[in-house]
């Protein structure tokens, strides 16, 4: 499954942030990482997440997008993808009730993810896999 990260940050924070977290050999597990540089609107504009899904070649309603802000959440919305959210210290107190599903975080061994707002068809998890995006997607049914 090609993985991309799409962010209104500068490409190289970007990498530095997953060199810092995951370590240097995690870059490559990415398809692409853009950068808020590559378009002339930054979310809530759709623009980066509609030059991600080209880059991937493939329909809006087959993209998840995982995001810790209402910008970004409306961003991916508008442009036709699930999006699934987590809140972040900084994002707590947004508005996400027009996302998909919000997790406390996607989970390891360490931190189980907490559903905080779930569609019911869903399984019982505590990691958010690409299984269980699958199915948001299918229970979700973007078109």
């Amino acid at each position: 499954i090609p993985v991309g990260i799409a962010s209104t940050a500068h490409p190289d924070s970007i990498k530095d942030l997953v060199r810092y977290t995951m370590g240097e050999d995690f870059l490559d597990c990415f398809a692409f990482i853009l950068g808020g540089d590559v378009v002339k609107q930054k979310k809530p504009d759709p623009a980066i997440y509609n030059l991600a899904r080209e880059k991937l070649g493939v329909k809006a309603s087959h993209c998840v997008v995982i995001e810790d802000s209402s910008n970004g959440l409306t961003a991916a919305k508008q442009a036709g993808m699930v999006c699934t959210v987590t809140p972040s210290f900084y994002s707590s107190g947004e508005d996400f009730s027009a996302a998909d599903m919000i997790v406390s975080c996607l989970g390891d061994a360490g931190e189980p993810a907490k559903p905080i707002c779930v569609p019911g068809d869903l399984p019982e998890f505590s990691l958010v896999t690409p299984d269980l995006l699958d199915h948001l997607v299918q229970v979700v049914g973007v078109v």
